[in-house]
Parts: structure tokens; sequence; C-alpha cells
């Protein structure tokens, strides 16, 4: 039955003597009996019942009994628990009775000087008393001179005081949660009295005795269920799990448990055995796995577990013994690296310059706070504690390096693109875990097999519940809202306007950087977000409704973000523009925005500088910027500069230098799009472009953002064309074809990065009004489109600038001006413009077809339909 058997030396055996066995004890159930159990071989052992002959102690109040505890119980098995728990005894049998059970003697270190008899011992200490009947043994006499010199020193049952040494236990505890927390934290002294399987033993806490019933915080162990028929199935290493726990703390000496969380009518608490932590053991050996839901919940020392559960998982041990490690994610060959913050894009989502490139990163297993219902498209500040976490993070790390671990990438799908998601830290703080401990963040639940998670998730969690504890932030219960105005329209700015002349230094944010000289900046002070506008400069102008961009306009927005997006400002007013931009100087810290701008030869001079009192700080500037050909100035020669007033001047005469060029797309009855006509150059992009998407990229594996320059694939003939992005909105990109003019909605996940030497070569379609013609009425506008497509689309003109953007066309093939032909169709209107000698017969087309009711002059005038 057990490991040992068979006979032992004792003191003074004879050659009657019993035959003795060893076994283990396993616990202790009264002052009189004990379950042993056997070595363990290749699972959990047998064990017994064992009683002592001839004698019987007070008996415990039982939890599921709730009968009455007999006085000296406590005294009676604690004395045994003390000599015996855990340890390998000699034991023999007297006798048995029918129902199996067997009763005998107990002895420790047998055959030595320090032999003793536990029956002995326990009726000598008071603790039990002889048995009526059964006294044939020899040893009955000993048993009764131990009994009378107990009864004669009053001790444990023969004393006065008997009686009252009864326990007052507390088998049921009110308020789960309040009695955890009157512990706070705190180790107490415990005697696990059950383990039910290997993560729930039930207690007793000391020195009140108090019962409960703990789960271990943070793991989850096989454990046992009911099958249809009512019968108890254990699940896969249940057994090996719960022989594990009971062999290593059921009913232990030194035995603390720290009450940490509720679950339920469970508590959750962490058990040590000394200094040795149960749980990490059953993690160790592969009994357990950590659980998500209460990890958070673990005091002290949360590393570990997850430490113990990779050593499970290395080894592959039991729960583990399928385990396939996944594989360590990478950006650019890199799992960390270093990174500059370039903007926070919102709570979860930062751009970053890792040094190869910007791209942008998720913090890992973080959720942002959730969008109020009934806003489809709110801004950051409308979301309660989204501001906050904003300014949080903007604070802590924007323009700041910071410590980048990559944790898993999400794969683009269902329109979305890809994420890489990682754990960021600055001075060794994990951001996330920080936003989620002040409230303005939650951690995300992940499905207990999901291994793409944070690489600190139980931080995460563990920060959540303190945050929810001290209630803050999204825990708090309050409105978090905040009510900022957008002025976007002059007559806002206005009402705005003078308190802002009157505090004359004025605290602002950079909230969006819209060009170099022009920026949206929200003013915590007036709770408003106004445009304001750099005085005294000029920054080359970023294409708008599909135009292109001047030469380094992009430059200078790349250089006024980085010196300015989402940096505190300081704003000194001067005027409103006629749009309603506040007109002003910029400081952040100690640098001067134009000053820093014309420096850098991203801006010039304007006329206005000298209004502004700026001329003489920024025109030294200017100069220098030449001198050294940076930037807008690498092609300037003093000898043909020319100063440009602020009013610009009517050139001198017509220039006539009609060319051969392609009208790529007609806009309107009047805009176009013309390219030229053989242009080498072009074509090698489109060879380049082709040579590098024959094997079209994985779909979402480039992530753009507005004024991006990019690649995508036209829907209609499936080649691939450099395009500009103009607007995202729900996964959509728009579009402009900026060699051809065309624009198109595309999902998002269609563009890829420009191919090397690509990106070069600027935009070959120009945007071109048609000489002397305004906007036809909007009844109107689509059918003169139209009759223009017909007239010369995707067909190759004569063209000549009038002005930089105004054009007149001839057909190559007779020299008839299609501008005139437009207007004899009735979709032209012509306006004065002098340098064109035909503007007499444009007039006179235009009255020839009002009179013959042609084209919109079907009704007569139309001119005054749109006023």
């Amino acid at each position: 039955f057990f490991l040992v058997s068979g006979p032992v030396k004792m003191a003074q055996a004879s050659a009657e003597a019993p035959r003795y066995q060893r076994a283990v004890v396993k616990s202790i159930l009264s002052g009189d009996t004990v379950v042993l159990r056997g070595q363990p071989r290749g699972g959990p052992p047998p064990e017994k019942t064992f009683s002592f002959a001839f004698i019987s102690a007070p008996r415990c109040a039982r939890w599921n009994a709730r009968d009455i505890e007999e006085p000296c119980a406590w005294d009676s098995r604690e004395f045994l628990r003390k000599k015996l728990i855990g340890r390998q005894v000699t034991y023999t049998v007297e006798y048995a009775v029918p129902s199996g059970r067997e009763f005998g003697h107990i002895v420790l270190e047998p055959g030595t000087a320090k032999e003793e008899n536990i029956t002995l011992a326990v009726v000598s200490a008071g603790l039990a008393k002889i048995r009526e009947g059964r006294n044939t043994s020899p040893m009955i006499d000993e048993l009764k001179a131990a009994e009378k010199a107990a009864q004669d020193a009053k001790l444990g049952v023969w004393s006065d005081k008997a009686e009252k040494n009864v326990r007052k236990v507390r088998w049921e505890q009110q308020d789960l949660r309040g009695f955890v927390n009157s512990f706070k934290n705190k180790p107490v002294k415990a005697v696990i009295e059950q383990v039910q399987d290997g993560c729930t033993v039930r207690a007793f806490l000391l020195p009140k005795f108090e019962y409960v019933t703990v789960m271990l915080t943070g793991i989850k162990t096989p454990s046992f269920k009911r099958d249809d028929a009512g019968n108890t199935v254990a699940e896969p290493f249940a057994e090996e799990a719960k022989f594990f726990v009971e062999s290593r703390i059921l009913q232990k000496l030194d035995v603390t448990i720290t009450l940490e969380g509720v679950s339920g009518n469970k508590i959750l608490g962490t058990v040590l055995c000394g200094d040795k932590n149960i749980s990490t053991y059953l993690l160790a050996d592969g009994f357990a796995r950590v659980v998500d839901w209460s990890i958070g919940n673990v005091t002290k020392d949360r590393a570990s577990y997850r430490q113990a559960e990779k050593v499970a998982q290395g080894k592959r041990l039991r729960l583990w013994r399928n385990y396939v490690p996944p594989k360590a994610p990478e950006v650019g060959g890199r799992r960390q690296f270093t990174a500059q913050v370039l903007e926070i894009a919102s709570v979860d989502c930062l751009v970053v310059d890792t040094g190869v490139e910007e791209r942008r990163i998720f913090l890992a297993s973080l959720r942002q706070p959730p969008r109020p219902e009934g806003l489809t498209r709110p801004r950051y500040y409308d979301i309660p504690y989204m501001f906050e976490g904003r300014e949080f993070l903007r604070q802590k790390v924007i323009g700041k390096s910071v410590d980048v671990c990559v944790d898993y990438i999400r794969e683009a799908s269902e329109g979305f693109p890809e994420k890489v998601c990682c754990t960021v830290k600055i001075a060794g703080i994990n951001l996330a875990e920080a936003l989620i401990s002040k409230g303005f963040a939650t951690a995300l639940r992940h499905k207990q097999s999901d291994e793409q998670r944070s690489s600190e998730y139980d931080s995460l969690l563990a920060a959540e519940e303190k945050a929810k504890a001290t209630k803050k932030g999204l825990h708090s219960g309050k409105d978090a809202t905040h009510r900022i105005a957008e002025v976007t329209k002059r007559e806002e700015a206005e009402r705005h306007f003078p308190s802002l002349q009157r505090l004359g230094e004025v605290r602002g944010i950079v909230d969006y950087v819209v060009s170099g000289s022009r920026f949206r900046v929200l003013v915590p002070k007036e709770n408003c977000v106004i445009t304001v506008v750099l005085a005294g400069i000029s920054c080359p102008r970023t294409g708008r409704n599909g135009a292109p961009d001047e030469p380094f306009a992009a430059e200078s927005l790349q250089a006024a973000k980085l010196l300015l997006l989402q940096r505190d400002i300081t704003l000194r007013v001067e005027e409103l523009d006629r749009t309603g931009g506040v007109v002003g100087h910029v400081t952040v810290g100690s640098t001067n925005a134009a000053e820093y701008l014309v420096a850098a030869g991203l801006a010039s001079v304007h006329a206005s500088a000298k209004r502004y009192h700026v001329d003489r700080q920024l025109l030294p500037l200017q100069d220098n910027a030449k001198s050294q050909r940076k930037n807008m100035w690498i092609d300037w020669t003093p000898e043909v500069e020319q100063v440009v007033p602020e009013a610009s001047a009517e050139p001198a005469g017509r220039k006539i230098n009609f060319k051969p060029m392609l009208v790529a797309e007609v806009i309107s009855g009047n805009t176009i799009y013309v390219q030229d006509a053989d242009d080498a150059a072009l074509q090698e992009v489109m060879d380049k472009l082709a040579a590098a998407f024959a094997k079209p990229p994985p779909r979402g594996s480039y992530v753009s953002k507005k004024n991006d320059l990019c690649a995508c694939q036209f829907s209609m003939d499936k080649h691939w064309y450099r395009v500009r992005v103009t607007d995202i909105e729900d996964n959509m990109a728009e579009v402009h074809y900026v060699d051809f003019g065309n624009t198109e909605k595309v999902p998002m996940s269609g563009l890829a990065r420009l191919p090397p030497g690509c990106s070069d070569l600027p935009p070959q379609a120009k945007l071109a009004n048609l000489a002397t013609l305004g906007d036809l009425p909007s009844d109107w506008a689509d059918e003169g489109a139209e009759v223009l497509r017909e007239l010369c689309l995707n067909r190759i003109c004569e063209v000549n600038f009038e002005t930089e953007n105004v054009v007149s066309l001839k057909n190559p093939e007779d020299q008839t001006d299609i501008i005139l032909e437009l207007i004899a169709a009735g979709f032209g209107n012509p306006t004065q413009h002098k340098f064109l000698p035909c503007f007499d017969e444009y007039k006179q087309a235009k009255e020839a077809a009002m009179a013959s009711r042609t084209g919109m002059w079907v009704y007569g005038n139309v001119e005054g339909d749109d006023e």
C-alpha cells in the first residue's frame, strides 16, 4: 500500500513485536485521527484514514456539518499538526473495524533515543482520553498512568478552564470586498484546511478563525467537472496539480495568505509557505497558466508569474506539451529601437521617426477612451478623457526620444491597415501603464489563447485595477467633455480677437500644421481653436483641389511640423486677415518660428514685414539663406533677382509661345490639366512603376497620411501611377493623380510606397484656367464640362500660357481656337482680358450664341442665376 513496509526494529522489540509500516502524514482530522498517504509513483499516491487505538480526542466543528466544537479540540488537533504534518512516520495497526478504518499507533524515530509514541504523547498532554472498551493491549497500563498524570496536573481537557477553550469560528464573511480590504494587502497567517483543486483552497485565517475559500490570484489549473450523469471527471493534470498543492501547503505550519481581491463568492489571494509562492511553483512545473482577468490583482512580484510560465513553455511541461512559441515581430529587421516622437495621433497612437522612416506605432494592449454614442466624427476634446490622455502624452514625450519594443503586428484586414503594436517607454516609464493608471485609457482584453499582447500586459491590468479602486479618470463617473469652439470664419474670429489682443502674449498649443506659415492653434484660456498666420513671411503653398505643390512646399510644411506641431507656443497678435486667420508672431521656447523658416530657406520675407516691424530681423536671415543657396533659393542668382512688391504687378505685355501639350483632364467648363506632349522623364518614371509593381505589394503594407506622395493602381486600366493623398475618411483615401490631373477615391490598403527614383520628378499635370472664361452657372456646369471634354480631352493641343495658370488653346490641325468653339457652343462667358486680341471675337461669339439660344443661353440671359 505504501512506499516502505515491513518489520522495524524498536527500542524494546520482542519476538512478538507487531509489524510496522511507513507512510507520510497528509493531514490531521482531530487529536486522534490522521490521513496517511504513500509515496507518489507516476501520479497521486493512495491514502487512508488512520485513528489512534484506545483513545478519543475532542472533535472540531466542521464547516459542512456546523456541529458544536468540543473543548480543547483545536489544541488537540494542533498538537498533532505541529508534530506530524508532512512527516514520514512509522505506524502499526492494532485492529480494524468492519468499515475498514484501522486503529493503531504512530511512532516517531523508532529505534533511537528520540523515539516517541504519539498515542502516549497526546494522552500525556491531556488532549485525549482513554476510550472504554478494548483494554487488552500491554500498552494500556502505560496510557492510564499518563492520563492520571495529566489529570493531576490539570492539563488540557482536565483543566478547570477547559470548557472555555472553544474556538469561535466565523464560517461566513459578510461583505467580502470590505473584508478583503480590511487586511490592506498584508500577509496573514493561515491554516489550509482543504485543497479543492490546484488553484482553490479553503483555510482558517488566524488568529480569528475566519473561514475563507481562496482562489490563487493570477493563475488557473485544470479542475474537476461533473458529467451529464453527475460523476466527477478530472481534466488532464487536475489530479496531479491538486496533489502538488496538497503536498506543499495542506496544513503546513508556515503558511501565509495575502488577500488581493474578490471574484463572486470567492476571495483572490496569494499563498506562501515560508517564502515560496505556490503559484509560481505551479506555473514553473506546467500545472497552471497565467490568467489575464486576475493577474492584475497580484500585489507582489507579478513579473515572476510570466517568467515561471515561460520556463514551463520552454521545457514543454504538462499543459504546454504541445506549445509552439510565436515568432518575434520586427520592424525593419529590429524589434527594439529608439525613436523620436513627432506627433500624438491619438491616445493609443504615436507618429515616430525611427531613424529610417516615419511611421505610426500603436501602444500595445491599450484601448483609448470610448467614443460617446451619437457622435460620428468627434474631435478628441469631445471624447471624455481623450483630451487629458493626449495632453499627458504630449507633455511627456513630444519631440523626445523613446524606447520602443515591438510586441506584435496586427495584419491589415477589412480595409484597416497594418498596426505595429509596441511597448513604449521614456526614462523607464511605460506610457501605456501610466495612461491606464491615471484612468485615461483601459487595458485591452485579449483571448486567453491570444499571445499577441503587450510584453508588460500584467502591469497594464494591475494599473487598471488601481485606477478602478481609486476611481480615477474613466472610472470616476464624471463628465470630462471639453467645450472648445472651432473658429473657422472671420465673424467667429472677430468675437475672440479683442480678448487675444488684450492678453498681449497668449499661450497656445499647435494642434495642426496647415502649411509652413499657417497653423491651427488651441488657446486654452479662450477655449477655442484658431488659425494663426506667421506675420511678415510667405511660405511655398501646398496644392489645393488637386493642384500641385509649389517647390519646397512639402519641405516647408515638414520643417514647421518638426518645430511646432503639438508644442507649447507663445503668440503675439497683430491683426486678422480676410479669412479670419490671426496674424501674429510665434515662438516656441526661445525660437521664433518665422526667423527659423526664413533662415532655413523655406520662407521668403513678405512686403508686410516692414508693417509688422520684423523686416530688420528677417531680411538679413533671408540674405544669408540666399547666399548659401538653401532650399527654395537653390537656383537664385543676384543678376536676375527682382524685388517683389506686396501686390504683384501685371506683366508688361502678352508673350506668345504655343507648344504642343496633352489635355490630360477636364475639371470643369473652364479648368483643365495639361501635360507636356513628349516627356521622356515621365515615361521613365512610368517604366519604373511598372517594373516595381509587376508583382503587386501586400495590401496594407504601407500606411499613408494626408499630403503623402505615393503610388496607386488606377481603377480603370489597373496601371500604377503617382498620386498625392488629398483626404482620408473611413479608411478611404481621396487621391490626385499628379501627372494626369484626375482624382479618385481608393481604399487606404491599395496605396503603396513610391519606388526609389520616382519622387524627384515634379508633378507633370499643370492646372490651368481657360483664358477669359468665368465659372458656368451651377445648372450648366456639368454639361459645359462635357462639351469641353469633347473638344479637347486626351488630345494634343497647342497651348500658350498667358499667365502662370491661364492658357489659350488651339487645335493643332486647323489652328481653330478651342475657347472660341466653346463660347460658340453656348458654354463660355468671356470677361475682359487685355492681352487677348481675340477678345472682341469672343464677345461676338457669345452674343451670337445668346441670340440663337444655344447651350446655356437656351432660356435667355443666365448670368444672374447664381447671384
